[in-house]
């Protein structure tokens, strides 16, 4: 459902192998269950993308039960520090502005607009591997894209990461393309009045 302990991974073995300040990005699928969301959970924002339909099945395909729900993933880890020390800057340590940064510059490359960051209200259940003082999600025109944040210590312990913790993200790319598409579509109903 999400590809932040691979990641997590990734850093581990880096640091074990002496390598800091890693950055590692990932593309690849989440998989879900077939059975619709709970009334519970459909209110919580990173789940709602579980509700439209996927790009990449048909109609039929889509409405067999045993199938699993694919959503496509573009994550991110930011390993501590942002830059070492050198003759000219001290070191900077990542943090959750500097993900929001890498996001920003993501999305804008995408040409999403209108991106606005949220806390959601059920941080500590919904997301509970963030921080959830130094995390939040990711919207833009009511559709969540994803979340950043700094991991929570006791994830980072877990991985032998509580020195310095990391800072991820994750997008949900289905949803941007979505995102794009009505974009696209408003701005084409515009140009024809």
């Amino acid at each position: 459902t999400t590809l932040t302990p691979g990641l997590l991974e990734v850093v581990r073995n880096n640091r074990n192998q002496g390598r800091k300040g890693i950055k590692a990005f990932e593309i690849a699928r989440g998989y879900f269950s077939s059975k619709k969301p709970e009334a519970k959970d459909s209110d919580w924002p990173i789940l709602s993308s579980l509700q439209r339909k996927p790009r990449h099945l048909t109609a039929k395909a889509y409405g067999e039960t045993k199938r699993p729900r694919e959503r496509t993933f573009l994550s991110g880890i930011l390993d501590q520090p942002w830059t070492e020390k050198n003759w000219f800057n001290e070191q900077e340590i990542a943090s959750f502005f500097h993900a929001k940064q890498v996001v920003n510059s993501l999305l804008g490359a995408f040409g999403t607009q209108n991106i606005t960051w949220q806390k959601p209200e059920k941080m500590a259940t919904e997301l509970p591997f963030l921080h959830p003082g130094a995390s939040c999600i990711v919207v833009a025109d009511n559709i969540t894209l994803g979340y950043l944040g700094e991991v929570h210590p006791k994830v980072a312990f877990n991985y032998d990461l509580d020195d310095v913790i990391p800072v991820m993200f994750e997008l949900d790319l289905e949803a941007i393309f979505e995102l794009l598409q009505n974009q696209k579509t408003n701005i084409n109903a515009n140009i024809a009045k």
